[in-house]
């Protein structure tokens, strides 16, 4: 029985609380025809089933105690079934992209029952040229994107393998603790937190805390800007725009474009940056066209959140761990090249100064933030949500204006059962106040693009798609440029 962390806890609150969920997502599109076997959709969904079932977490639910004063956790669902989590559906074949996105964009708006297992997929038959996509539901405050990848890494094998069909016998749960255990529980952790882990706290950080006070209150007094990264010191204020919108409608937008691996690492190699240079360029130029052509005029730099993975090599560990860095798209310079330039200077400052921020913290005592974390009772996150729900704070918010998160997908072939993966659209989480979230991942020989927004903030969702297509045209054509 796992207890949840201050962050995965908050983003079930803000679901409880009225707010938009926050799920990752996704649709996989597989070719059976690879496949030992005839495949249709229910072999699949038998196969998906059989390995899900089989991994505890897809097994467990969330549970917390009736004063709602003691952590979350999870805990053995005694009810599970395998069936209520994998479901099939049929197209009227043969079905492309735009009947794709369109029902992706249901599937989207679909909510998780917070009583079960916090996942979903579908398998969708019936696409033309015989391909099944599997679309995915996994709600946030179990994984993040990299712990989706790890755990759910059964689900996919090297070569084809044959189909596999779920159990027939149920699964027997662990014990599920009484309602007074959990309250007594919960009141154990609230009076350890408040007069062990708090003064615990203090005394082993007090080295670190004193040492951050006294450089705040020196800046202050000085006068001099934060120490952050340069690229943070020099952001302009975000402004907002149309996909700025404070709450998000109950309709969902999806694209995604498909572009050849090779294409991008050829563009790599002449321009001489990194293919997340690349991913932050392409989406610049693709929201600089979306908001041309839908006659909204932006005259100011953009400010993007691009999310870090804080796990260590190796760290197969599931739950959320991220930071967010702010990049800004440079969406005000006109020119491809010197707008990528910018872009790359920007994103190798963040990298510079994170680490120059290791090496200073190598010999010197530091906060630890995670420690802290865990000071915080759920009802400070109960507070935190009514608070902002009730005086509807995020009305006038605007931190970013839009998120761009790469996922890295695996540079190998990928099989579902027999079925290859030949695509793989991935749907990130937006949320109140970003009508808008880009996510990147790649297979083996495609790098992709996933739009995933509001409905009704996005006018036209392929006008993002047509702004992707034409900035790595644009690449392209000044490479062949150089060439000549």
């Amino acid at each position: 029985m796992s207890k949840l962390g201050l962050l995965e806890q908050m983003f079930v609150k803000i679901e409880q609380g009225g707010m938009s969920p926050l799920y990752m997502g996704g649709a996989m599109i597989l070719d059976p025809s690879t496949a030992h076997e005839p495949l249709d959709g229910t072999a699949i969904a038998n196969h998906l089933a059989a390995t899900m079932e089989e991994i505890p977490l897809m097994r467990q639910k969330l549970l917390q105690d009736d004063l709602r004063i003691g952590n979350m956790r999870l805990v053995d669902d005694p009810d599970f079934d395998v069936n209520n989590h994998v479901t099939v559906v049929y197209f009227e074949e043969p079905a492309g992209y735009d009947e794709l996105t369109e029902h992706l964009g249901h599937f989207s708006m679909k909510r998780l029952n917070l009583d079960r297992p916090l996942w979903h997929f579908e398998v969708i038959e019936g696409l033309e040229h015989g391909r099944i996509a599997v679309a995915m539901h996994l709600h946030h405050s179990i994984l993040d994107g990299v712990g989706a990848m790890q755990a759910l890494a059964a689900m996919w094998s090297d070569k084809p393998v044959h189909a596999r069909t779920p159990r027939t016998q149920p699964w027997k749960a662990h014990p599920h603790p009484s309602a007074m255990s959990l309250v007594g529980d919960a009141l154990l952790e609230n009076v350890k937190r408040l007069y062990v882990d708090t003064p615990s706290f203090i005394v082993k950080n007090s080295r670190p805390i004193l040492q951050t006070l006294s450089t705040e209150i020196g800046k202050r007094l000085r006068a001099q800007p934060s120490s952050d990264t340069v690229a943070e010191r020099t952001l302009p204020q975000p402004r907002k725009t149309s996909l700025n919108v404070p709450r998000l409608s109950d309709k969902r937008a999806v694209a995604y474009l498909e572009i050849p691996l090779k294409d991008i690492k050829a563009l790599r190699k002449v321009h001489g940056c990194t293919v997340n240079d690349l991913a932050l360029f392409i989406n610049s130029w693709a929201l600089d066209h979306y908001f041309k052509e839908i006659g909204e005029t932006i005259d100011f730099d953009l400010i993007c959140g691009m999310p870090l993975s804080n796990r260590d090599a190796g760290d197969t560990s599931t739950g959320v761990s991220v930071a967010v860095a702010r990049v800004n798209l440079h969406n005000t310079i006109p020119g491809a090249q010197e707008r990528l330039a910018a872009i790359a200077a920007d994103t190798q400052d963040i990298k510079h100064a994170a680490n120059r921020g290791r090496q200073q913290e190598a010999g010197e005592p530091k906060i630890d933030f995670a420690a802290l974390s865990e000071l915080f009772s759920p009802i400070v996150l109960e507070a935190m949500v009514y608070g902002v729900t009730r005086f509807n704070l995020l009305d006038n918010a605007t931190l970013l204006n839009v998120v761009v998160t790469n996922v890295p997908g695996s540079p190998k072939p990928r099989y579902i059962a027999g079925a290859k993966m030949i695509s793989n659209i991935p749907m990130a989480p937006c949320g109140d106040t970003m009508g808008l979230i880009i996510t990147i991942t790649s297979t083996e020989q495609l790098l992709l693009i996933g739009y995933h927004g509001c409905g009704e903030a996005i006018v036209d969702k392929e006008l993002l798609v047509a702004g992707a297509r034409e900035a790595v045209a644009t690449l392209q054509s000044k490479r062949k440029n150089r060439a000549k």
